[in-house]
């Protein structure tokens, strides 16, 4: 009995990190895509997101669905959330330069995102490894 306790503390304590890290990365994003330049178009803002994982990891998953809704919700305009699953490379992941070369890629012919942010920690080494590479550049 005691066990189901402390395993309910702990999940409660885990959602109660991950809301607020959820948070914090929407109130980061809302004030970068705020300060992006508006267009006369309206073109929707664009969000490139890092994802260390791919889908089914249950934390990542909610933190990923809970930050577009909100994002979607606090801005009031159309955000469009392009996911891109990068890391260390191996048989599911691809090689970090031909991660670069797609993400550019992506954005050869139009403008680069407003908004690039990492969810996990290879996603952010990556980030950071290539940050000299910005998107659009």
């Amino acid at each position: 009995m005691h066990g189901q306790h402390a395993s309910a503390r702990v999940d409660g304590e885990a959602r109660s990190n991950l809301c607020r890290a959820l948070g914090m990365a929407v109130l980061g994003s809302l004030m970068v895509i705020a300060a992006a330049s508006s267009d006369a178009q309206r073109a929707p803002k664009q969000v490139l997101m890092l994802q260390s994982l791919h889908r089914g990891n249950l934390v990542l998953d909610q933190f990923i669905g809970d930050f577009r809704v909100q994002v979607d919700e606090r801005v009031g305009e159309s955000v469009n959330v392009v996911p891109m699953v990068v890391g260390p490379t191996g048989f599911v992941g691809a090689p970090n330069q031909a991660a670069v070369d797609y993400i550019r890629s992506l954005y050869a012919d139009r403008a680069p995102p407003d908004l690039v942010m990492s969810v996990g920690g290879p996603a952010a080494a990556f980030a950071r490894q290539y940050a000299a590479h910005r998107v659009g550049r």
